[in-house]
């Protein structure tokens, strides 16, 4: 039974200690958006990572998408908008390609999959940005 268990394919959560798009979300409350969205497309979840409190830190998401000896096949993160200041936001489809990873974000449901998804991503922010 333990050797079926060793053979499923595993997402990582990612949650965040900020705010995300001005408001501060529980962590509590992050990780259980992310098991039920988890629950609902039936993935196994392993436990979230949660991003370092300082400014424009992303060691956590970083070390995640490098997937450096890990076991797991994607990525379910709180919500797109933990992304919209990512610097790097171009070159994490390089990432996903290299290291065969899939980003989901939960709140939204909607996956980042390729360079038209990060096109969507910026078009999102760009409105998000002038509606304040």
């Amino acid at each position: 039974m333990m050797s079926l268990k060793l053979n499923k394919l595993w997402h990582m959560g990612y949650i965040s200690s900020r705010e995300i798009d001005g408001n501060i979300i529980p962590q509590k409350v992050q990780n259980l958006v992310i098991r039920d969205y988890a629950q609902r497309n039936n993935m196994n979840l392993l436990l979230s990572s949660t991003e370092y409190k300082m400014k424009n830190s992303f060691l956590m998401f970083d070390s995640l998408i490098n997937k450096k000896n890990q076991n797991f096949v994607g990525i379910i993160i709180y919500s797109l908008f933990m992304l919209k200041d990512y610097p790097n936001r171009e070159k994490i489809i390089i990432e996903l390609k290299k290291n065969k990873l899939r980003i989901f974000c939960a709140l939204e449901e909607i996956e980042i999959k390729n360079d038209t998804d990060i096109l969507s991503l910026k078009k999102i922010f760009f409105i998000n940005l002038n509606k304040k």
